[in-house]
């Protein structure tokens, strides 16, 4: 028997499968991919636009390579990013409040840049300015106050010298006071360790709110929470959404994969063609009895029965299809409750089930035989009858079961019980077989229930104008 197979697969199979569950809750998805756009955009709009003005300081000592005074750039990054210091340094630069300031290096080099953001330009390029050359000084101020002193001292030896010199001039006093001159000169260009404004004014960047970014972001938020929203309410709603599952659920082989729909739909064709070569080579009887059970659907395993009996007799079958009732003996029918003529699957007949569980089993037994003697093949649909015991007797009395099980609709435990029941009973099952709800089923419904309104509407509108032109017939009549 080709039955396709539910547990081959592994991790594709289980991916498929949540993709399926997703796929059938994509409500959920789409509601809250458009909320996680809406705050994206919304996000956006509540952000007001930013300036961020700029202003570059260097470290180039005399004698040293630039990768050294990087380090010390970096040591002066840091001093100026703790947040005791910067309170500090924007008060004495005089600095508004609410202003953010940073110092950065540019990438490895000895360069610091200051960035003021402000909610205008003119303020954060003045205040990058004044922060820059507020550090600068602060940081320079020691090391100038050392630097002068030492400068005064030197000054004081050179003028001592010069003095000498002038009162016995001689070649050690003029070499002497060259020294001198060399010091403070030394001293007076030594710019080691020392800020210097590179760029007091680097200019102003804009910086709008990523209207695009936090949109696509928001987007992509709201589908993978969407999709984690649908995992968690297929699970909570304990609706088997997958062929994996019923067949994990019932132990069964999946024969086929049904769409539900039109018996006129092509691809539903097509894949009760091969279901009806699955049962003629599942090596039944030359005369059978095939019982379509549904444990939960909306009419599913009609249509289906129905359908499957169309196309065996396309191919040359001699099948009739019987429905089970609740009442009465086996009666024939010209022609189904859904107006089908009855040349469609030839002689239709009902099966009445009510009652006969227990001893009453022996009783539709019979009627089952008689059944498998007028014709080869012969499908019942036992999913109409409301007696669930009866429905079992029935079963136990024909060849094989089919099992149709209606994607999120049919429930994990109903299922099991069901099909636990049919295997404590001896009865033989051929397979299950899932069917998909047609997408568009909801859709033609509710057309078709907005029709119906404007029908309505429109008649009783026709009906008023009727009562009123009779009412002023009768006025000027009177």
């Amino acid at each position: 028997m080709t039955a396709l197979s539910s547990t081959s697969g592994g991790v594709m199979n289980t991916f498929g499968d949540q993709l399926s569950r997703i796929r059938r809750n994509w409500w959920i998805v789409a509601v809250l991919a458009v909320v996680g756009l809406a705050a994206g955009v919304g996000a956006s709009l509540l952000q007001h636009t930013t300036y961020t003005g700029r202003a570059a300081l260097i470290v180039s000592s005399n004698g040293r390579s630039p990768d050294q005074d990087a380090v010390l750039v970096q040591g002066y990054v840091d001093y100026f990013n703790a947040d005791g210091y910067q309170r500090e340094i924007l008060a004495e630069a005089g600095v508004p409040a609410g202003i953010k300031v940073t110092a950065k290096t540019a990438a490895a080099s000895p360069i610091m840049l200051v960035e003021a953001t402000a909610g205008d330009a003119t303020t954060a390029g003045q205040a990058a300015t004044r922060v820059a050359q507020g550090f600068r000084t602060n940081m320079n101020a020691t090391r100038d106050s050392g630097t002068a002193e030492a400068a005064d001292a030197v000054k004081a030896q050179l003028a001592q010298a010069q003095a000498a010199a002038a009162a016995d001039p001689s070649a050690a006093a003029a070499a002497e006071i060259s020294s001198l001159q060399n010091q403070l000169h030394s001293l007076q260009s030594d710019q080691t360790n020392k800020l210097q404004l590179l760029q007091p004014d680097g200019g102003v960047a804009k910086a709008g709110p990523p209207l695009v970014r936090n949109a696509l972001f928001g987007f992509v938020g709201g589908i993978l929470t969407g999709c984690l929203a649908a995992l968690a309410f297929a699970a909570k709603r304990n609706r088997l959404v997958t062929a994996t599952e019923i067949a994990e659920v019932t132990g069964l082989d999946i024969l086929a994969k049904v769409p539900d729909g039109s018996a006129d739909d092509p691809e539903r064709r097509r894949i009760l063609r091969r279901l009806a070569a699955v049962i003629a080579t599942a090596g039944l009887p030359e005369r059978s009895v095939i019982a379509v059970m549904a444990p939960a659907g909306r009419g599913t395993a009609a249509r289906l029965s129905r359908d499957l009996c169309e196309v065996l007799r396309s191919a040359g079958g001699q099948v009739q299809f019987v429905r089970a009732c609740d009442a009465g003996e086996v009666t024939d029918l010209h022609g189904d409750s859904g107006g089908r003529a009855s040349g469609d699957l030839g002689r239709m007949q009902l099966l009445g089930v009510a009652g006969t569980a227990g001893r009453g089993a022996v009783d539709i037994g019979k009627r089952v035989e008689r059944l498998r003697a007028s014709e080869n093949l012969t499908v019942i649909d036992a999913s109409t009858a409301e007696d669930a015991a009866s429905a079992s007797a029935l079963c136990v009395a024909v060849d094989t079961v089919l099992v149709v099980v209606e994607l999120d609709e049919a429930r994990a435990v109903n299922l099991e019980e069901s099909t636990n029941l049919l295997r404590q009973m001896g009865v033989p099952i051929l397979g299950a077989i899932s069917v998909a709800s047609d997408p568009g089923l909801n859709r033609r419904q509710v057309r078709s229930w907005l029709s119906g309104l404007r029908f309505r509407r429109e008649q009783r509108v026709s009906t008023t104008g009727d009562r009123a032109s009779q009412a002023s017939t009768a006025t000027e009549s009177a």
